[in-house]
């Protein structure tokens, strides 16, 4: 799966396969990521499917996850950065929140020291 960085901050403004990946707006304090893909880990402990039809979605799901899966060894003084609302949620631009409880947000994510 190309696209994605896991580098030092010089390294940022590199060309990772052909496709740039970070990229700094007008105002220098922030910058905007460009990730075409990402790696999804889909937890399935809460996930029990209601009928077959679930169960057969949640078995493709699966499979497609498994098959575009990359793992980064990150190093000391390296991090991972990636567009949330395009990688996870598919909807830039498309998304305004109105924060009534009906909104589909990551609202937190999590990470490991180190990997399992």
């Amino acid at each position: 799966m190309g696209g994605a960085f896991a580098g030092t901050a010089e390294e940022a403004y590199e060309p990772a396969h052909g496709q740039p990946v970070l990229y700094t707006r007008a105002d220098p304090v922030h910058s905007d990521v460009h990730l075409p893909a990402m790696v999804l880990v889909e937890d399935s402990q809460p996930m029990d499917p209601a009928d077959e039809e679930a169960h057969a979605a949640l078995v493709v799901l699966r499979e497609m996850l498994s098959e575009r899966a990359t793992r980064y060894d990150l190093q000391p003084g390296q991090m991972l950065i990636w567009a949330n609302q395009r990688a996870a949620h598919g909807r830039i631009g498309s998304l305004v929140p109105e924060y009534q409880g009906l909104d589909r947000l990551l609202v937190r994510s999590f990470h490991h020291p180190s990997p399992p």
